[in-house]
């Protein structure tokens, strides 16, 4: 964890490790410390290489997981 001050902003950053449980944990835990913001930064994977290529930034407002688990 890095406490940092960017253009007088106080950030924290964090790395949860990989995994929906891990991030829970830490989200919750981040939250209880005082945080009121989270921004989940991560890779992903695309159903539609031919429009999203590698290297582009995607901001998603949801998420669907279609391995017939989770």
């Amino acid at each position: 964890m890095f406490n940092v001050t960017f253009e007088g902003v106080d950030i924290t950053v964090v790395s949860h490790g990989i995994g929906g449980p891990g991030a829970a944990i830490c989200f919750e835990e981040l939250i209880k410390l005082g945080a009121t913001t989270i921004i989940r930064m991560g890779t992903c994977g695309s159903l539609k290489p031919n429009e999203i290529k590698q290297g582009d930034l995607v901001v998603s407002a949801a998420a669907c997981r279609e391995d017939g688990h989770s």
